[in-house]
């Protein structure tokens, strides 16, 4: 759940108590991550299984090459 709050709002109502603007706003930017650092729980979700997938690609990839290879090796010897 991604939360958005309007910086504008917030740093008029601290001003609106007292506040200088220049120290609204530092207060609210350091409050406040950068909104290219939040992070979901979908945005992990799809990750992970982008993820998943590349490495089940790599383990079945290995394990045909690996097939392949002895297959290959028996052909060479003469025993297949």
């Amino acid at each position: 759940m991604t939360v958005a709050i309007d910086t504008d709002k917030a740093v008029q109502a601290l001003t609106g108590v007292g506040f200088k603007k220049e120290q609204a706003r530092v207060l609210i930017d350091q409050l406040l991550p950068a909104g290219d650092d939040l992070v979901t729980k979908d945005f992990l979700r799809a990750e992970i299984q982008t993820l998943e997938s590349r490495l089940t690609a790599r383990i079945y990839g290995g394990q045909i090459a690996s097939v392949v290879a002895v297959v290959g090796a028996l052909k060479f010897f003469g025993l297949f």
